[in-house]
């Protein structure tokens, strides 16, 4: 005998009528109607599977419906539709191009028999990710899927609800840190500080996780060859965290603890690893670089305190991402003349690289165009030697008497002799924030005074930077 199907529609109506008494459902249901097959998990669901698991299951329950489902014994068959029914049923009409697995998976039941007062049976799908995922990749650009279909030669099958077309994906679950690097600029000798840096799964932790830090000292020879790496008596970290089942995000705490610590640039580079859950080649790597040179001080020709919260040159070198200098743009002859910064080293040194990080503001990114020149010198004698404390002392939220700042007659700022170039910027990336744009410099020269000079401020008439990263090579 045929399998044997009902439109659902029909069906429905006539099972819905709970309100009509037992004869008139005797006279009204066929007796063959009495039950009724179906899946109820039936439809499409997309199935996502991880390659980090060696099993994977997915149940689906065969109920018995109808009149008299109950009374009497019921049997029924499972199976997979074969490529051509696939290609006939959806591949065609949907313009899509199916493909059916064929290894990697079993049915625990092709078989079911219900015996009297028994309405539902169970049944497992078990699944192989790394063997599925393998049958994948002979085909990645077809959806893969797993058609599970109800039949039966003796009973009737609801045939609106007798397939479950099981949509399979694979992917690698990874863990990482979710931040690259961390400028670290204010290190206190034999003050403890603690940083944390977050790492995490991107996606739903099922399996419990053991994470694992080192520090690479590879990498930082490869990538930081003008630092020094940071001495093991100056940092404490765990080398081992538990990422418990269902925990998605945890710090991995930093504790700097050096004594005595000389100045210059340092670099410490920690590298994860997780079982069984493989780290992310992008984001298993978070790179401390620590300036240690808090004795360094930036001035120069224009800060911007009153309409910008902060604003001062002192936050280019304050190890915080979230401040930030900023140029003046308000005023009498604010635009006319190039902002100019001049840090000082307090010693003379060569510089091999300096590094500008943005403010955090994606909607003034494109406009972030600025061009600049680089300079060293030794010499002081003819600088301006602005008081920034002293001008704006109670000024931040007052009127500002521009003309104070002398802007138009001194113009030492821009015919200094004893500068020396060591590279320019005539094209700004602007990368995101907070990731830092590094330009190289000659480093030949030696000096005590770095100094940036803004030759172009870009569309906004202005110049913000949150930090800048000046590497010395000596």
């Amino acid at each position: 005998m045929k399998a044997k199907f009902i439109g659902i529609a029909s069906m429905l109506a006539l099972l819905a009528a709970c309100d009509q008494d037992k004869y008139e459902l005797d006279n009204l249901v066929p007796e063959e109607y009495n039950k009724i097959l179906y899946i109820k998990e039936y439809g499409t669901p997309e199935i996502t599977l991880y390659n980090a698991d060696e099993k994977s299951t997915y149940s689906f329950s065969v109920n018995l419906g109808g009149k008299d489902f109950m009374a009497q014994p019921a049997a029924c068959d499972i199976r997979t539709l074969t490529q051509a029914e696939v290609d006939q049923k959806y591949s065609i009409p949907e313009g899509t191009n199916y493909k059916v697995l064929t290894k990697g998976y079993s049915i625990d039941n092709l078989h079911l028999d219900f015996a009297t007062e028994e309405f539902y049976k169970q049944v497992t799908v078990s699944m192989t990710p790394k063997v599925i995922e393998d049958e994948i990749n002979t085909a990645p650009n077809s959806t893969w899927v797993l058609p599970i279909c109800l039949h039966s030669e003796s009973d009737l099958v609801n045939a609106a609800k007798n397939e479950i077309f099981m949509k399979i994906n694979v992917v690698s679950p990874s863990v990482g840190f979710n931040s690259a690097v961390e400028r670290i600029v204010q290190y206190e000798n034999g003050t403890p500080r603690v940083n944390s840096v977050e790492f995490g799964i991107d996606a739903e932790n099922q399996w419990g996780l053991t994470c694992t830090f080192a520090v690479d000292e590879t990498y930082a020879a490869a990538m930081y060859p003008t630092y020094k790496l940071l001495p093991a008596e100056c940092y404490e970290f765990s080398e081992n965290i538990q990422l418990r089942k269902g925990e998605k995000i945890a710090d991995l705490f930093i504790t700097f603890t050096g004594e005595k610590l000389e100045w210059g640039d340092y670099v410490l580079p920690i590298r994860m690893s997780s079982d069984p859950v493989a780290s992310s080649p992008e984001k298993n790597m978070h790179v401390l670089v620590i300036h240690h040179g808090s004795n360094w001080e930036v001035t120069g020709k224009y800060e911007e305190r009153r309409y910008n919260s902060g604003g001062k040159f002192k936050h280019l070198l304050d190890g915080d991402p979230k401040t930030f200098w900023a140029s003046h743009w308000d005023g009498p002859n604010a635009r006319d003349l190039p902002p100019v910064l001049v840090i000082d080293t307090k010693e003379e040194h060569s510089f091999g690289k300096i590094g500008f990080m943005h403010i955090d503001n994606d909607g003034q990114k494109d406009k972030h165009n600025y061009q600049l020149e680089f300079y060293v010198s030794s010499d002081s004698r003819t600088w301006w030697n602005f008081d920034h404390e002293k001008f704006w002392e109670g000024k931040e939220n007052g009127d500002v008497d521009w003309t104070e700042y002398g802007w138009k007659t001194d113009t030492n700022w821009e015919n200094q002799a004893n500068w020396v170039p060591v590279g320019k910027v005539t094209e700004m990336k602007s990368l995101h924030h907070p990731e830092y744009e590094y330009f190289d410099l000659d480093s030949s020269v030696k000096g005590r005074y770095f100094i940036i000079k803004v030759t172009y401020s870009g569309t906004r008439d202005m110049v913000e930077f949150a930090e800048i990263d000046l590497q010395t090579v000596d």
